[in-house]
């Protein structure tokens, strides 16, 4: 019987299986939150609960925004571009996240963008050359 959560599970199963499978694609709602400028991995390093001095273009790391007295604000995927580090954050937090980090660019020498309009990210299934 169609509607059934039996069926709704066969199908959800069986369309897994195949995107595991083949090429696919999986969208995820993410911000995403340039910070460019010659004091960028400075001012991370200052925001940041990882190492961002020396950041290889090309590398990510994990990494967690906490308030001045420690209490976490959001956890983020930091990816090292050459002119920026990029910040891939969840699209809940977009926001605040960008307010946090506004407030304490004034005095330095970066750029805070929101590029979260501008990014779209594929995903490759296991074992599929790019």
């Amino acid at each position: 019987m169609q509607g059934t959560p039996e069926s709704s599970d066969a199908i959800a199963l069986t369309a897994y299986s195949a995107a595991r499978e083949s090429l696919a694609h999986r969208v995820r709602p993410a911000g995403v939150v340039d910070v460019t400028g010659v004091e960028r991995e400075a001012f991370l390093q200052g925001q940041l609960t990882q190492e961002m001095r020396n950041f290889p273009a090309g590398t990510s790391r994990d990494a967690a925004g906490l308030t001045p007295k420690g209490k976490l604000l959001f956890v983020a995927r930091v990816v090292a571009l050459p002119d920026r580090l990029r910040l891939i954050v969840p699209e809940l937090l977009r926001l605040p996240v960008l307010e946090h980090l506004r407030k304490y660019a004034v005095f330095t020498k970066v750029a805070i963008e929101d590029r979260s309009l501008r990014v779209v990210s594929v995903e490759w299934p296991r074992g599929l050359p790019c």
